[in-house]
């Protein structure tokens, strides 16, 4: 019935969409997308197809014989049911039609194919930002800041194509027959497409295109979260951070995430990172993450009395945290090996007293003995150090029996261990010793 009337109005949208469906749920994908593309010949050859249908000659298979390949397409008219003449869209089909052929693709796991529809139909849906140059410039930009720079970046660059008011009617017609959801939805899978085929760049360009827009604002906290992803790919940590600082504010008080944490935490440190903690922590000085990243940046800075400080405040609220109290007997180790430190044997035993309580927390395992052993090597107490080097080798890793197994070997910390025993023999004229732990555990 469907294929009887495609014959009688060829250019029937939702026919050939329902078709194509009821082609995809037997199992006729060739045939669903062959039957999609046949559109493009509809309109470049209308009479030979009229002559058919008079005929009684066409069939489902007629209507994309004559398919011609997506490289080798041209830009359509399309006509706009008005007294006016055709209007030319900057698209291949109808672009319900384009979102019926994505999501087959999708369906098929066709990442390149479903790639380059995806990318056809957000050039249009992006159409007025997506070939203006130095676009990364008005990434993160506010509506009013951004029409502003948009208007210098246009006078610079001269005058550009002008649309009429009925092709922008047109335009904004084709745009509106998917919903703002379905738009979303080709955007975030053509992203994960592109970063699957490694084109980074492109990737990268879309994302600052669904920001610039202004088009998904419903959809901003997962845009700013894509975008902060893919400039870390791309190695932008200036970028990532000023998304990740949006998205920050975006959340309010869902800033407790950890994913969002461990994202702000991939960018290497920085000042700016620094003082943009140091303000959030006087706007909100008892929020827990902001303490500890930013005792963190100050223990790397070698601030150590400024990250005690902020250590013990983060402790007064989780002091069954076993890393913070590592964390802790890490700063009052170092505080115990500077040359001028004062009441030294306090810190130590400071130290060593947080040092038990997160191993009694953490439980028996190759880390906790390791971490245990090495603050003894560093605070010189070699002796008690080796103790709990061997025990690291007398431990499998905690995720031995995870497949696949070089994951496994990753977080094994035997070698870790034998090599630092071997240093401590070497030291002490042991080279037979260290020699045997180097041969037994440090081979590749």
């Amino acid at each position: 019935s469907y294929v009887k009337v495609l014959s009688l109005a060829p250019h029937h949208t939702e026919t050939r969409m329902t078709l194509a469906s009821l082609y995809s749920q037997l199992g006729m994908t060739e045939d669903a997308l062959a039957l999609l593309d046949a559109e493009d010949n509809l309109y470049s050859q209308p009479d030979e197809l009229v002559s058919q249908t008079c005929h009684g000659e066409l069939s489902a298979s007629l209507l994309y014989q004559q398919e011609e390949l997506p490289s080798q397409r041209t830009t359509q008219q399309h006509s706009v049911v008005s007294s006016s003449p055709p209007v030319s869209l900057p698209l291949s089909q109808d672009v319900r039609l384009l979102l019926t052929k994505f999501n087959l693709l999708v369906g098929e796991e066709r990442v390149k194919e479903y790639v380059d529809v995806g990318v056809e139909m957000l050039m249009f849906y992006f159409r007025d930002v997506y070939h203006l140059s130095n676009l990364r410039e008005l990434g993160g930009l506010r509506v009013k800041a951004l029409k502003t720079r948009m208007k210098q970046m246009r006078a610079l660059e001269g005058p550009a194509e002008h649309r009429s008011t009925e092709e922008e009617k047109a335009l904004r017609e084709q745009e509106n027959l998917v919903s703002t959801e379905e738009w979303w939805k080709v955007f975030f899978k053509t992203c994960r497409g592109l970063y699957q085929l490694g084109n980074h760049q492109q990737l990268f360009h879309l994302a600052i295109c669904g920001d610039v827009a202004k088009k998904f604002d419903v959809y901003e906290k997962g845009l700013f979260f894509l975008t902060s992803c893919i400039s870390l790919i791309m190695g932008d940590h200036y970028f990532a951070f000023h998304f990740i600082r949006l998205l920050y504010f975006k959340m309010k008080e869902g800033t407790h995430n950890s994913l969002f944490w461990s994202l702000f935490n991939r960018i290497p440190p920085s000042q700016r990172q620094q003082k943009f903690i140091l303000r959030l922590l006087i706007k909100d000085p008892s929020r827990l993450s902001l303490l500890r990243i930013s005792a963190n940046y100050s223990l790397i800075a070698s601030s150590y009395k400024f990250a005690l400080a902020q250590y013990e405040l983060a402790y007064r609220q989780t002091s069954e945290d076993y890393m913070l109290c590592l964390c802790i007997a890490v700063v009052y180790a170092n505080l115990a090996l500077q040359k001028h430190s004062l009441h030294r044997n306090t810190l130590v035993m400071q130290s060593i007293s947080f040092l038990h309580k997160y191993a009694r927390l953490r439980g028996k395992c190759q880390e906790s003995y390791y971490n245990i052993g090495r603050l003894f090597h560093q605070l010189g107490l070699v002796h008690i150090a080796c103790q709990y080097y061997k025990k690291v080798l007398s431990l499998e890793p905690e995720n031995a029996n995870m497949q696949p197994k070089p994951i496994c070997r990753l977080s094994d910390l035997k070698r870790e261990a034998a090599f630092n025993l071997s240093l401590i023999y070497k030291a002490s004229d042991n080279h037979e010793l260290a020699l045997h732990y180097i041969r037994h555990y440090c081979r590749v």
